[in-house]
């Protein structure tokens, strides 16, 4: 039938296809007619217009020749005979090439001048892959078990980050990377009252215990999967934790039950902290590090500190990562110390100084924490140093600040009370309300005494009320007074003390002009060596020293210098001076002097 439909073609042309567009050809099977490619088609004529072209290519015949009635009747004018040409069947030469007169030539139409056509890019199919066979597919296969039967590069003892993909009743299935999965005792992350800890997603460090044929068995120490000496010396060399209950205290540490076999954990090795209650260990549960084991068993030491240690140091790490200025953190004081409160943030320890405990004084920090007390403190600073990051912290920045409250509530003028909290050389301080102080200084303390030390006047504890006399927000500040309370001395002086009045007081101090008393009153005297008597002025300090009793008489008081003298000299001796002195007080003795010897006589006279 095909071979019917290919001499079919060869005779009467292809459907749909005009000779012009066609290419004979003659294959290993027959003939096969084909679509001229684009580099052997012709140009297009364009003289005597597309009627005439379409003539003369109908008047061709299949065959390639012109009938005569056409060729004569379109002949040139010269005679030329007609031109007819065959193409051979069975070959490749297109039926209208360059070689060959055009269809239109001989018709005897005109010429067809050449003109270059576009030359089309037409987009290649694209190659397809070819279909894997059966071998690749085994191929495949192999490589694929290969790689899960390969699995992470990891040993026994080795410590690994898995995560946990599926939890089981009785094991957590983790996964360590690529197609490996692992399993984990789900007892080991499990709390006192046997609630899990972890979920499916989470990130464990766990190690490696056994590998076998398509299972990873892990864990945080070796539990119930090792047990004798030989699994000690394994867990010794690889430094994989054991799990062991503590059974008794001997006169170095503890007795721990551990894969079977009785083992020793030293007094300082049972924790990080001192323990001052050995028993309270006896009867737990712990995980440590098997740190020798000899003998075949009969003399395994452990360590629960060294594990702790690095299980402090990991967690140190990853706090320090995310620590920072300002932050809020809640930890659990270790170590109190005089100076302030250590608190371990999780890993890493930071110090509340005594002056950040809180805003009211604190004499030592046992008044407000004590060992094992959780707290809530303020980053306040990180410090690298040598020895490792520094971390100050604050209790009382996380309440309010009660000097914004103080400069709200006081005003200079105000009369507050107070309790007295230290005394210092320079004046006292008092509490006007929690953590706020203000200081009376020694000048303010009281009128018209000299005053070594506050506690000649106050001691600690003593309540007192005091006038506010000054208040400086920026340095915190506020200025405090008792003695404006109090009324000034010097004016009940100069009405009762007049000259000439015998006192009684004790000596202050001595100095090379003379000698300082305190009189009754709140004030202090002066009694000049000039008025000493004449047998005292020897042995002068002797006889005058700190604290022993005088008695003198008022030679002079002036209230508005503060200045009160006294005299021990005789009556006889000291009249002239203290009738001088009544008068001089008294106002009678003008600007222009004592006058003249004869004013001085006829004032006598009258």
């Amino acid at each position: 039938m095909r071979t019917r439909r290919r001499r079919a073609v060869m005779r009467h042309g292809a459907p749909g296809v005009p000779e012009s567009r066609m290419v004979v050809s003659n294959e290993k099977k027959g003939v096969v007619i084909r679509r001229r490619r684009p580099e052997e088609a012709e140009a297009p004529a364009e003289v005597g217009g597309a009627d005439d072209a379409a003539k003369a290519a109908e008047a061709v015949r299949s065959d390639g020749t012109v009938p005569p009635h056409v060729a004569s009747s379109q002949a040139p004018s010269g005679g030329a005979a007609p031109v007819e040409r065959v193409v051979p069947r069975g070959t490749r030469q297109p039926l209208h090439s360059r070689a060959s007169p055009h269809p239109q030539e001989v018709a005897g139409l005109a010429p067809v001048p050449d003109r270059p056509r576009p030359r089309v890019e037409r987009e290649k199919p694209a190659v397809r892959a070819p279909l894997p066979t059966e071998d690749d597919f085994a191929a495949m296969f192999e490589g694929s078990e290969g790689e899960r039967a390969a699995g992470p590069a990891v040993q026994v003892g080795e410590k690994v980050s898995v995560r946990v993909v599926s939890v089981g009743r009785d094991a957590l299935f983790v996964e360590l990377g690529g197609k490996t999965e692992g399993i984990v005792d789900r007892r080991e992350f499990e709390d006192e009252e046997g609630v899990l800890t972890v979920g499916v997603g989470d990130e464990i460090q766990v190690h490696v215990l056994q590998m076998g044929e398509g299972t990873i068995r892990l864990g945080r120490s070796l539990g119930r999967q090792g047990q004798g000496a030989a699994a000690l010396e394994d867990a010794q060399a690889q430094a994989v934790p054991v799990e062991g209950r503590v059974t008794g205290t001997n006169k170095g540490g503890y007795e721990v039950e551990v894969a079977g076999v009785t083992a020793f954990c030293p007094h300082s090795q049972i924790d990080l902290e001192f323990t001052a209650d050995p028993s309270e260990h006896v009867g737990r549960s712990y995980r440590f590090l098997v740190t020798r084991c000899e003998e075949g068993g009969r003399n395994v030491v452990l360590s629960r500190a060294a594990l702790l240690r690095e299980e402090r140091d990991a967690a140190a790490e990853q706090l320090l990562e995310t620590l920072a200025p300002e932050a809020v953190v809640e930890g659990t004081v270790s170590r109190v110390e005089p100076f302030g409160a250590f608190v371990d943030l999780g890993g890493v320890d930071g110090l509340v100084h005594v002056s950040e405990l809180s805003w009211a004084r604190v004499e030592h920090p046992e008044e407000l924490v004590k060992v094992g007390d959780r707290v809530r403190v303020k980053v306040l600073r990180i410090e690298e140093t040598e020895r490792g990051p520094r971390i100050g912290l604050s209790m009382r920045a996380l309440g309010g600040d009660p000097w914004d409250e103080a400069f709200e509530r006081y005003q200079v003028g105000d009369v507050v009370s107070g309790t007295v909290q230290r005394l210092e050389r320079f004046g006292a301080f008092v509490e006007l309300m929690p953590g706020v102080d203000g200081l009376v200084h020694i000048s303010e303390l009281a009128h018209g005494r000299r005053i070594n030390h506050p506690k000649e006047v106050i001691a600690v504890g003593e309540a007192i009320s005091v006038q506010v006399l000054s208040m400086d927000p920026r340095r915190r500040q506020i200025g405090l007074s008792m003695k404006a309370l109090a009324e000034d001395p010097w004016v009940q002086v100069a009405r009762e003390l007049q000259p000439g009045t015998r006192i009684q007081g004790t000596v202050a101090s001595t100095r090379e002009f003379g000698i300082f008393v305190e009189v009754p009153g709140g004030v202090t005297a002066l009694l000049p060596l000039s008025e000493l008597p004449e047998e005292e002025k020897a042995s002068w300090r002797r006889t005058y020293a700190p604290g022993n009793a005088v008695e003198a008489t008022v030679l002079h008081c002036d209230a508005e210098r503060r200045r009160l003298t006294l005299s021990r000299r005789p009556d006889d001796e000291g009249a002239e001076q203290r009738a001088f002195a009544q008068w001089k007080q008294s106002g009678e003795a003008g600007s222009e002097g004592l006058g003249t010897m004869a004013d001085l006589l006829r004032k006598r006279g009258s």
